[in-house]
């Protein structure tokens, strides 16, 4: 975090993974999440997605295999709520 505020800090290696909203709670059609730990970019469909370790138990974190590599994807049905209640609380979306 930056001492000013609450923005994580990025470091190198850092990507924006840009989503498409699907919750219909955003006042927006996409959104974009900082990341970190990708070492490529990468298209990720249903065809290369396959279940991932059983064993992590994580309420923000899907499991996956993407292409052969594990990966956590978010719950994406906890975090459109959450960014919609942030978003409403900031004042909204500025189009």
């Amino acid at each position: 975090m930056r001492p000013d505020d609450d923005t994580p800090a990025t470091h190198g290696g850092s990507r924006l993974l840009v989503l498409k909203a699907l919750s219909g709670t955003l006042p927006v059609s996409h959104y974009g999440v900082v990341t970190q730990g990708i070492p490529h970019i990468a298209s990720v469909t249903m065809d290369t997605l396959a279940p991932g370790d059983a064993g992590v138990d994580d309420e923000r974190f899907i499991p996956v295999l993407a292409a052969g590599e594990s990966a956590l994807l978010p719950r994406l049905d906890a975090l459109e709520p959450e960014l919609a209640s942030a978003l409403a609380a900031a004042g909204g979306v500025n189009p």
